[in-house]
């Protein structure tokens, strides 16, 4: 049997977070059946067999399996290869469609643009979200973004991990796999940016999910170290922005600003550490600290000469 979509969902066993995923799809609007792979990662057999009992009470065409090794790229490759649609649709497990026609607009979109290799979309928070997860989600939305910078339309280079889909045959075609070899952050953009210079067209539309993260200082500060690190695994000539205050850091309020560098500063030590360059980070820092001195005196400068032009203006002796 083939199906309008195969929805992937690689878990590391989170039974609360798969639920609400889970019942998020019970309520889609489909005009055709679907199907759901979810891929147990956890390596752990007491997991496996909760999420068993899970799946079973969903009216859902739902197959579990589970990898040998831990790893998303090992459990996206393995949801690839099992399949039965030619439109995969990747969700990561702490997710939930609150849209839904989510799905139908997925399908929609891929029917109506043949070439198009992969459409995503975007990440929103629940109302209760924190500080911490507000701050991640501006520099997730703002890195999205880069993607499409130079190209027309809402073209990109690249899509945000845990919500897209793209034609399995395309995949097959230009024999692209997920690089098992990456397990830290950012793991799929290497086939993205692969996809990219092939000449595969991927698009960025208004489709959001629900992001349900509960992040601290601690667990940002792991997840920027490991996205720094995925990074340094993958040569690209994409420009990811620097470490100084940028326009859009500097219209944050001081705090944000503030975490705002620390976790570009974690971010960038993975990468130079991955890459046994760690000299390198301090000549970053060093550059942007100066950077960001002169961002700030341009500042100022500009405030001082409107100052100056008003007070010529009303005719206030200098």
């Amino acid at each position: 049997m083939t199906y309008s979509i195969t929805v992937i969902i690689p878990t590391l066993g989170e039974l609360k977070k798969i639920k609400i995923l889970l019942d998020s799809l019970q309520n889609q609007k489909v005009k055709s059946d679907f199907e759901v792979v979810i891929i147990d990662n956890s390596c752990d057999e007491n997991k496996h067999s909760q999420l068993q009992k899970l799946v079973s009470g969903y009216r859902l065409f739902l197959r579990l399996v589970k990898t040998e090794k831990k790893g998303v790229n090992i459990a996206r490759n393995k949801g690839l290869d099992l399949s039965l649609s030619n439109l995969c649709l990747f969700i990561d497990d702490d997710c939930w469609l609150h849209d839904s026609l989510l799905l139908e607009k997925h399908i929609s979109w891929h029917q109506q643009d043949k070439a198009v290799f992969g459409i995503g979309g975007y990440y929103a928070l629940p109302e209760n979200a924190g500080y911490f997860d507000k701050s991640y989600h501006t520099n997730q939305m703002r890195w999205l973004l880069r993607g499409t910078y130079g190209l027309s339309g809402n073209e990109t280079r690249y899509l945000i991990g845990g919500h897209f889909s793209v034609k399995k045959d395309l995949v097959t075609t230009h024999q692209l796999r997920f690089d098992e070899q990456i397990v830290y952050g950012g793991s799929e953009l290497g086939l993205f940016l692969l996809a990219y210079h092939l000449g595969l067209k991927m698009r960025l539309e208004n489709l959001t999910v629900i992001h349900n993260t509960s992040e601290s200082l601690s667990s940002l500060t792991k997840k920027l170290y490991k996205q720094g690190r995925g990074k340094a695994k993958i040569r690209d000539d994409i420009d990811y922005g620097s470490i100084g205050i940028s326009k859009e850091g500097a219209s944050l309020d001081y705090w944000y600003r503030a975490l705002d560098v620390y976790l570009s500063l974690v971010f960038w030590f993975g990468y130079h550490r991955e890459r046994k360059k760690v000299k390198d980070f301090f000549l970053h820092v060093t550059r942007i600290t100066l950077n960001t001195f002169q961002y700030y005196r341009h500042q100022w400068l500009t405030k001082a000469d409107e100052i100056l032009k008003n007070k010529r203006d009303r005719g206030d002796r200098l």
